[in-house]
């Protein structure tokens, strides 16, 4: 704005000067008379003052005017020249005025012309002065603006820095309670070595975490260092049990297994190197729910919570001590699996075996119980094992939820921790994986029984009958064998005591893997996509198979009924089935498409526990509550009683009254 009044002030001043030059010739006459008019003055001035100058002259000249006016009268002829001379001084004066008045004239435009510019002027410093005026006051209200803008720039910043501490407080708070380090003990005293893989993945997990783990155990899984002691205690290897498995029926070896834990689990609790471990801190404790019950006496003198530990999955007599609702209408039962829905003859059966296991179970705790309080390693103030049961803060059981078949409700103690041992697959050693890419295109087939089961025991048949199909397939078969030799081997097998079983399933050349049906094995195969056939043998294996096949992504065949068709047939129809192979891929992604993996999500639960002593909120009232309460037996009890007694007395009533009608009509037909 300011340079647009200086612009507009330019061409004005540059239009008057034009019009005041348009024309210079009448300029130049106007000043040119203003200059004789000048010169007319100046000479009468001139003459003035010489006759003021010369005042004896002048009154010398009157006196003798006076005498010659006394002596003779003026002639005519003077009076003449003085009335002339008096005209032409009129004229001078009156042509004087006409000049002065032209002067004026010519003078009044120019004085019009300085007055306009002077307003102009004017003009312009008042716009500058309202420009300077309005631009102070827009300074200032920016100014204002500015200012209130950075207090509250400044207010914002001062809110989230106090924010931003907060969070940085909460979060060192945090990280200083993850990086605590705690002190756990664990327990599980009895088990084969196949159970130690699944305790070995949380303790690894744990360890990972920078805390410190104390082991009873009767297989040695970790060498000595800061964070991992290992109490050895090899009497507790329930193997020597299970040794003639493939022989035997399937429940003898379980019923050996069960017995020999009642005195087992409180020789070994007995020990006096178990004994000294009671005499140090821990901040949890963690026990397996198989077989050793009697090792709550520690978690009682410790005055810890603990976790049960179940490598079987959640099993039936835990899963009512958490208060889990169980249905066997549609959940089955842990040790037979059907397909959906079920009929009235299975969901009968799977409610009388789960009765029956819960029943075993606790007479085999409160067995276990007498001996220990006899032994005195249970002290008299401890509650019942089975009170105490109902009081863990976790359950942690080899299962994933999203493989689950069928989803079951959960309460939130429960921690699915299945896989927590699995991991991507490593290259093979170099001599194996070099026999393995000699098998081409057509691949290899991985055989194995597990750790629990020792093929040497193998019936002679059943092994000559494997053999002969063996050798009939174009595929290598490596088979995991107890012995350095077998008689009548064929080419095409390679035996070996020890076998990476992970980085073998999780090989590209893998066509199928032959198991006994072991839930850490069935777990790694989920895991990397490897499609099982199942020779169940022992406890929960039949079961595991059965699912297996239930699910589609695999097939078992009962070891007494191996033969060299039937198992040809076997081997052939999985690796041959796309859709068995499609839906054993499927799993491994389902297994792996989880938030966070089962080692994470165990640190966090089992350090959240002990941050929350114990975390009792999480507890379902179920726990404490009878089965017929849970599931409303006695209401709808109640109900149908009520129904019933109802529906009696209507049909009494209903018969007396159809009764006293018809004997008043009977009456009536007599009279007449």
């Amino acid at each position: 704005m300011k340079r647009l009044w200086i612009i507009t002030a330019v061409i004005l001043a540059a239009c008057l000067s034009l019009a005041v030059n348009a024309n210079p010739t009448k300029a130049q006459e106007t000043r040119q008379t203003s200059e004789k008019g000048h010169q007319a003055r100046k000479g009468r001035i001139e003459l003035k003052a010489q006759r003021v100058e010369t005042p004896g002259i002048v009154e010398g000249n009157k006196q003798q005017g006076r005498e010659e006016r006394g002596q003779k009268q003026p002639t005519t002829e003077e009076k003449g020249e003085k009335t002339q001379e008096k005209q032409q001084i009129e004229e001078a004066k009156e042509g004087d005025k006409q000049r002065t008045g032209e002067e004026q004239g010519q003078k009044q435009p120019v004085t019009e012309e300085k007055g306009e510019k002077t307003q102009e002027k004017q003009q312009i410093e008042e716009a500058k002065e309202g420009n300077k005026q309005r631009t102070q006051r827009t300074v200032e209200e920016e100014t204002e603006k500015t200012h209130k803008k950075g207090e509250e720039q400044q207010q914002t910043r001062d809110e989230q820095g106090e924010k931003t501490q907060q969070r940085d407080q909460k979060e060192e708070q945090q990280t200083a309670e993850k990086k605590k380090q705690y002190r756990f003990f664990f327990g599980y005293p009895l088990a084969p070595r196949s159970h130690t893989i699944f305790f070995s993945g949380i303790i690894r997990a744990l360890v990972d975490a920078g805390h410190h783990v104390t082991v009873v155990t009767p297989h040695k899984t970790f060498e000595a260092n800061d964070q991992v002691r290992t109490v050895l205690v090899k009497e507790g290897d329930i193997t020597r049990f299970t040794t003639d498995a493939l022989k035997e029926h399937r429940l003898k070896g379980v019923f050996k297994v069960t017995t020999a834990s009642i005195e087992l689990c409180t020789n070994i609790l007995a020990r006096p190197d178990v004994q000294d471990l009671l005499k140090e801190e821990f901040d949890m404790a963690f026990i397996s729910q198989t077989l050793c019950d009697c090792f709550l006496s520690v978690v009682h003198q410790l005055k810890v919570p603990y976790a049960w530990l179940s490598p079987l999955g959640l099993m039936g007599p835990t899963a009512v001590n958490l208060g889990s609702p169980q249905f066997p209408s549609f959940m089955g039962t842990k040790f037979m699996h059907f397909s959906h829905p079920l009929a009235f003859h299975q969901r009968l059966f799977a409610a009388l075996v789960e009765l029956s296991f819960v029943t075993v179970h606790n007479a085999l705790a409160s067995s276990m119980e007498n001996v220990c309080r006899q032994g005195g390693v249970c002290p008299p103030d401890m509650p019942s094992i089975q009170n105490m049961s109902r009081h863990a803060s976790l359950v942690i059981h080899n299962s994933v939820r999203p493989l689950e078949l069928p989803a079951r409700p959960a309460v939130p103690q429960e921690l699915y921790a299945g896989g927590i041992q699995c991991r991507p697959a490593k290259p093979l050693p170099e001599e194996l994986e070099a026999w393995v890419q000699g098998a081409g295109e057509a691949g290899f087939i991985f055989f194995s029984l597990g750790s629990i089961i020792k093929g040497s025991s193998m019936p002679e048949k059943t092994r000559v009958a494997l053999l002969e199909v063996f050798a009939g397939l174009e595929q290598r078969v490596l088979w995991k064998w107890d012995q350095d030799t077998m008689k009548d081997l064929p080419p095409n097998v390679r035996l070996a005591k020890w076998l990476p079983q992970q980085d073998i399933l999780g090989h590209p050349r893998l066509r199928l893997f032959i198991t006994h049906g072991g839930l850490m094995s069935t777990m790694e195969a989920s895991y990397h996509g490897a499609p099982v056939l199942g020779l169940p043998v022992f406890a929960d294996q039949h079961a595991n198979m059965q699912l297996t096949q239930v699910e589609g992504w695999g097939r078992y065949l009962d070891p007494e009924d191996i033969t060299a068709e039937t198992m040809r047939e076997a081997v052939l129809g999985v690796m041959t089935d796309a859709d068995i192979q499609a839906k054993a891929k499927h799993r491994a992604v389902l297994m792996r498409d989880q938030p966070m993996t089962p080692a994470e999500t165990l640190v966090f639960w089992v350090e959240y526990v002990i941050r929350h002593r114990g975390a009792p909120h999480l507890r379902c009232p179920a726990a404490d509550m009878p089965w017929y309460q849970v599931y409303n037996v006695d209401v709808w009890g109640t109900v149908a009683a009520v129904v019933a007694g109802v529906t009696y007395l209507i049909i009494r009533l209903t018969v007396a009254l159809c009764s006293c009608l018809c004997g008043r009509r009977a009456g009536k037909s007599k009279k007449d």
